[in-house]
């Protein structure tokens, strides 16, 4: 390696290098981990149905993504603000490969099931710890551009994961599918293992608060959810449930409503990929845009822009428009992580920073659980397009709900 050259300018550049090259390479490896993440729950969903699987049983396999993460994140959060993330994170990626190949090596339900429990909770446990480095090494001023910069890649591997699933399920199979998404989570774990990847330790607890402490970090210490009493940070997690479960909406239901339609499995993986294809575009314009536009305005935008979106869609009469409206879904929905991942980290407590993005997590799976199960019902009763208007009337309710924040400029002076 060029020690003389990283030598001459260690002086100069020792503080700039790890302030972006941690974030690259965090970026990096989450989204080799996402690409498997992805990959899987589009495949999995698939491989039930054709299995023979219904519409309800689709839906707890949908569920079961979530439901470990739902009852565990926030231990999670604590984990990873006490602790030094290289270990934890190496076998997260390790255990998430190799439970993908438990359904090529036993095709049956059962084995679908424990996948999808699986590989949700290793892969959303990584996420929590990649969030919380992302915070420690980030400032006031650059932490929202620096989570979408993490969001850009998760992006990217929304696009891949379901794309690539599809061809290769049509091409090449179920089981080929699943070994070839197995190797993806090995790569982080090198990585990491090598120290190729400069992860920061834990901060310092936070000594306890004094008399005139702002109302964005009170003495709390009460457990998790005396979080929910900071009302700023109340507000951010409501709209980030609402607009994750419009998300897992589209994931999940689109493979019910494309199989009624009688699309194969590549066209399916196209729709994904219209739809990350607007994420990542939006996402490529999120730190511009978070320097000129508020916060708040770009959340009301982004339930504004699922709200319509999700009527536009059962209406749109062949794959064409459906792309269109796919990816005009993605432009919307896609706002959001980055905005409320920094609102999150800057409304937290000092050194609870991990356990706000590990509630956040948790309530999102919460979501995650409940929805696939009632949204594979109700397909079941009376079919997939009225779930499609009922995720529209609540992202429509939740923004007339938050309308007044549109006059709010600023992260740091957001008002509840």
């Amino acid at each position: 390696m060029p020690d003389g050259a990283s030598a001459m300018r260690g002086n100069r550049n020792s503080e700039a290098g790890p302030r972006l090259n941690p974030v690259f390479l965090i970026t990096f490896i989450t989204t080799m981990n996402h690409v498997c993440f992805t990959g899987m729950r589009f495949t999995l969903l698939l491989y039930a149905i054709h299995l023979g699987a219904s519409s309800t049983t689709v839906g707890v396999l949908g569920a079961l993504f979530a439901i470990l993460s739902a009852l565990t994140l926030v231990g999670v959060g604590r984990w990873a603000d006490r602790s030094s993330p290289r270990g934890p994170m190496i076998m997260f990626s390790v255990v998430q490969g190799t439970v993908t190949l438990l359904p090529a090596l036993w095709p049956s339900m059962t084995a679908l099931f424990i996948a999808a429990t699986l590989i949700g909770w290793f892969y959303n446990a990584f996420w929590v710890f990649s969030q919380q480095i992302v915070g420690r090494i980030s400032t006031t001023d650059n932490r929202a551009s620096n989570y979408s910069v993490v969001t850009m890649g998760l992006a990217a591997s929304s696009f891949l994961g379901p794309v690539l699933a599809g061809f290769s399920v049509d091409h090449l199979g179920f089981p080929v599918t699943l070994m070839l998404a197995a190797a993806l989570p090995i790569g982080p774990a090198i990585l990491i293992g090598f120290k190729a990847v400069d992860l920061p330790a834990p901060r310092q607890h936070a000594p306890a608060p004094q008399a005139g402490t702002s109302p964005a970090s009170p003495p709390l210490r009460h457990g998790v959810f005396s979080l929910l009493r900071i009302p700023r940070l109340r507000r951010v997690l409501i709209v980030a449930m609402s607009l994750a479960g419009a998300w897992d909406f589209f994931v999940f239901l689109m493979p019910i409503y494309g199989t009624q339609l009688h699309l194969s499995a590549s066209t399916m993986g196209m729709l994904f990929g219209a739809f990350t294809c607007g994420v990542f575009v939006i996402r490529i314009f999120m730190p511009m845009l978070s320097r000129h536009v508020a916060p708040w305005r770009l959340l009301l935008v982004s339930l504004a822009t699922g709200c319509v979106g999700y009527v536009l869609l059962p209406a749109a009469p062949g794959v064409p428009l459906m792309m269109a409206v796919a990816l005009i879904l993605g432009l919307g929905l896609g706002m959001q992580l980055p905005i409320t991942s920094a609102l999150l980290y800057e409304y937290s407590p000092p050194d609870r920073g991990g356990e706000s993005i590990g509630l956040r997590v948790m309530l999102v799976n919460v979501n995650a659980t409940i929805l696939p199960l009632a949204a594979g019902a109700i397909s079941d009763l009376i079919g997939v397009i009225p779930v499609f208007l009922l995720a529209a009337l609540i992202l429509l309710g939740i923004a007339l709900q938050n309308r007044h924040m549109w006059r709010h400029h600023k992260a740091a002076s957001a008002s509840p």
